[in-house]
């Protein structure tokens, strides 16, 4: 409660005003790697401060792909969000099982793969994965951009409109995954300058809606990297570019977490509608 005092006043009822705030634990979200650098990128964007505690609105936790079943057993399902980057292969009948049952229950699932990743362990998973990947990766001559958004209305991207459709025809793309029957049973969200898929989206209907985002490029790049070699494939994840990267990989966590679309801000005599669980 705020309430104004001091001198005198003749009209009382607009002195006291009433607001909550709502505490809402972090969001869990698991990064999942072979080499450690190719999580630095994501970790910085969506939780920069690792160290604090009550300011950690997401909590990264970051695993190698080898020990996914040692450590977690199947169970993944604490966790929002989990991104799959650059991982070279997953053990069909425990980890891809582990992360097909994860979506089916209203998980959210991020895959990027890279010049690590093989495409035949990946395109096993067309039950899950929104497009298979090509034989090899496809090298941009002339490098292309980031591309086009194709529905600025997206959860994804209605936030930051037409700015960040701006920013990512700007950035260059050097090599990506070509991919195959990405309209068949995904929605391509995002292109290349040259119209390939960059990201696609898959969603699984149930109680929660599950939801995997298959980027075509990895969410990392070498710090040493040049953009002939194996690590540069974008210049997507540096911040000197602008905030693209940011705010994709944060808006991405909240909202393959569903809660992207929430209203914590109401103003004076306007309905408060709480929105339950199923």
């Amino acid at each position: 409660k705020i309430k104004l005092s001091g001198a005198p006043d003749p009209y009382l009822d607009d002195d006291e005003r009433f607001f909550t705030f709502r505490v809402r634990p972090p969001l869990k979200v698991l990064l999942v790697y072979d080499q450690s650098y190719e999580a630095e990128y994501v970790a910085a964007a969506i939780d920069p401060d690792p160290g604090a505690t009550a300011t950690r609105p997401i909590q990264a936790e970051r695993v190698l792909a080898a020990e996914l079943s040692a450590k977690y057993g199947g169970n993944l399902q604490g966790f929002s969000t989990i991104f799959l980057l650059n991982v070279k292969q997953l053990d069909e009948f425990s980890d891809w099982a582990a992360l097909n049952r994860y979506v089916h229950e209203g998980g959210g699932l991020v895959v990027a793969p890279g010049h690590l990743s093989l495409p035949e362990n990946y395109n096993k998973l067309i039950s899950l994965l929104p497009a298979q990947l090509a034989e090899q990766p496809h090298t941009a001559k002339p490098p292309t951009t980031m591309g086009n958004v194709a529905n600025l209305t997206h959860p994804l991207f209605a936030r930051y409109g037409k700015d960040l459709a701006s920013m990512l025809a700007t950035i260059p793309v050097y090599k990506y995954w070509p991919v195959r029957g990405a309209g068949d049973s995904g929605l391509i969200l995002l292109r290349f300058g040259d119209k390939a898929p960059a990201l696609i989206e898959r969603t699984f209907k149930g109680p929660k809606v599950g939801k995997v985002l298959l980027w075509t490029i990895p969410l990392s790049r070498r710090p040493d990297a040049t953009a002939a070699s194996a690590g540069a494939w974008s210049e997507f994840p540096l911040d000197s570019l602008g905030w693209s990267f940011f705010g994709l990989m944060d808006g991405t966590v909240h909202y393959l977490a569903g809660t992207s679309n929430e209203q914590f801000n109401f103003d004076a005599g306007e309905n408060v509608l709480l929105r339950l669980d199923p």
